[in-house]
């Protein structure tokens, strides 16, 4: 799938510590090869910096934002989510509700952290260029 100039992706992280980890970035330029330009929403060039990271990526590492999947009556235990964490969205499951709106997340570290429901989405695969909600394809 080809991205073009100003559409808003996602990058998948491949870095230790970080891998599968997505980040929310816009395309800049694209490349040959399939390589692209993108310049991250979250993510900056230095710790104290306020100017944005841009990167070279591979069109292999891009997926089109996800779109908004209504949650109606909250999220359940065992259901597989995403949790925005540290500048990023992160796999995770719910372990289960501590109150109306905060539920635990548990995740593959077997880190586990809560998260209020504006922090969480449901959890979608980018499979053959189309999104598709665990349930569908499983």
């Amino acid at each position: 799938m080809a991205f073009q100039k100003g559409n808003a992706v996602e990058v998948v992280s491949k870095e230790d510590g970080l891998a599968g980890s997505y980040y929310k970035a816009k395309v800049i330029k694209q490349l040959a090869n399939k390589k692209y330009i993108v310049q991250y929403f979250n993510l900056v060039e230095e710790e104290d910096s306020k100017v944005p990271l841009r990167e070279v990526v591979e069109e292999e590492e891009l997926r089109p934002v996800p779109p908004k999947v209504p949650v109606t009556g909250g999220f359940s235990s065992g259901e597989i989510v995403d949790a925005f964490d540290n500048d990023g969205w992160w796999v995770g499951v719910v372990s289960h509700a501590k109150c109306p709106d905060i539920y635990e997340v548990r995740f593959e570290s077997y880190k586990k952290a809560k998260f209020a429901t504006s922090e969480l989405r449901v959890h979608q695969d980018w499979v053959n260029s189309k999104y598709w909600l665990t349930s569908e394809y499983n």
